[in-house]
Parts: structure tokens; C-alpha cells; sequence
């Protein structure tokens, strides 16, 4: 079942819906307690979306498997060598592998942000395309990519596309999530949590964004006993 795409709000950021988001929670909530406790410890919901899809994609690439202060700092690397507000296909294809992996990345992440400007161009990755797609079909286009793998498809589609029913489960903050919130004693395999998340759809995606954001209710915890010290 492919989720619904949005009807996006005119304000700037994009977001979801105001009668999107209230439908989506009352769902959430009536799936069980553990859920709805954290809906109500993290507060509203405040996904906002990316409208440059190769923009974002690069940033995606950019973040795989490092840490998210190491990706920003890489990313405004790479975007300064551009000369540009965004990253577009021509001036990546142009910077070539060397000088993109210069900003502080790999050989082959490189190499990867480099074959999705050269897909982008070449129109065998129709990113204007993808916003008219069903999910499996935008998945499809963006893994048949070099480089581009399920979970930085995921990312486009949740960041991007603003798609409702998408879940990562290789995500390794959504496992580690899951893991506490539902009292497990580790953080579960990627099937468990695919199959734990049957229950939320078609929101999945913002069960998604409140998993994450289970980690900044603990910075600011941390936060607080800096300044109020027991």
C-alpha cells in the first residue's frame, strides 16, 4: 500500500497539514500507551520539508553513517566549493569526484553523490518525476542509483516527498528508539521493528519522527541538569 502524499500547507517551511497531522496523532495514540506517552513527552509534531530534491539527496548521501554535526560540517564544505545557496547535477558533475570528496568524505560517498548528478542529468533519475510517483515506484527509481540504498530512498520520501506511511528500519536511532520505548532488552532486528510498525499505518512516517526525536528529549534533560545541578 503506497502512503498518501500530502497536500502541503503554502507557508514556508512546507509542513504537514494541520488535519493531516491531528488524524495522524489520534491514530498513534489509540495504538498503544507506550506510543502515546511519547507523543506527549516530545510535543508537537514539526517535520519540516525539503522542496529541492537533489539538494536534499546530496545532504542524505552526505549523512550516511556519520554523525549529524560531522554531516553539516561537510555538507556547508561541499556547498561552499560550489559558490551556490543549493547543490544542483551540473556543478557536482563539474566539481568531478576528487574535488567533492575534498570536503571531508570518502572515495565512494563521493563517487555516489557524483553518479546521482550524473543520473539527475542524464534523466535516468527523473527527480521532478518522483513527486507523482507511488512510494514503491520513487523507491525503485532512487535504488536503482549507484550508491543510493533503501534508507537514503526513505529519507527522500519522508524529508522530500512528505510521503505519510514510510519506515525505516534499518535506521539504527528509529531501532535503538523502539528498543525503550517498548521496554526491550536491546535494540530489536530490523524485521521486529517492520512488523511492530504494521500498527502505524498509514502514519508510520510520524511514528517515525517521534522515535527520533526521543534522543532530543534526552539533550534536554541533559541540558537541564547543567544548569540545575542536584
Amino acid at each position: 500500500m503506497a502512503s498518501r502524499n500530502v497536500t502541503l500547507d503554502s507557508d514556508a517551511p512546507r509542513r504537514w497539514p494541520t488535519v493531516e497531522v491531528r488524524r495522524g496523532l489520534r491514530h498513534l495514540r489509540g495504538t498503544s500507551f507506550e506510543l502515546k506517552q511519547l507523543i506527549a513527552e516530545v510535543g508537537p509534531f514539526r517535520l519540516s520539508l525539503h522542496d529541492d530534491l537533489f539538494d536534499l539527496l546530496v545532504r542524505v548521501i552526505v549523512s550516511q553513517q556519520v554523525s549529524m554535526k560531522g554531516a553539516r560540517t561537510v555538507a556547508a564544505r561541499l556547498l561552499e566549493q560550489t559558490g551556490k545557496e543549493r547543490f544542483d547535477p551540473a556543478t557536482i558533475t563539474k566539481l568531478g569526484v576528487d574535488q567533492v570528496r575534498s570536503a571531508g568524505m570518502t572515495n565512494a560517498r563521493a563517487s555516489y553523490i557524483v553518479s546521482a548528478a550524473e543520473a539527475v542529468q542524464a534523466g535516468s533519475l527523473p527527480m521532478d518525476s518522483l513527486w507523482e510517483m507511488p512510494d514503491a515506484e520513487a523507491m525503485k527509481a532512487l535504488v536503482s542509483v549507484r550508491g543510493i540504498g533503501r534508507w537514503t530512498a526513505e529519507m527522500i520520501l519522508i524529508f522530500g516527498l512528505g510521503r505519510t506511511d514510510v519506515f525505516p528500519p534499518g535506521d539504527l536511532g528509529v531501532r535503538n528508539a523502539i528498543g525503550r520505548v517498548f521496554d526491550y532488552s536491546a535494540s530489536p532486528p530490523p524485521k521486529e521493528c517492520e512488523v511492530l510498525a504494521e500498527q502505524w499505518r498509514p502514519y508510520r512516517t510520524l511514528a517515525t519522527w517521534y522515535l527520533w526525536r526521543l534522543a532530543d528529549i534526552d539533550d534536554r534533560a541533559a541540558a537541564e541538569l547543567e544548569v540545575y545541578p542536584v
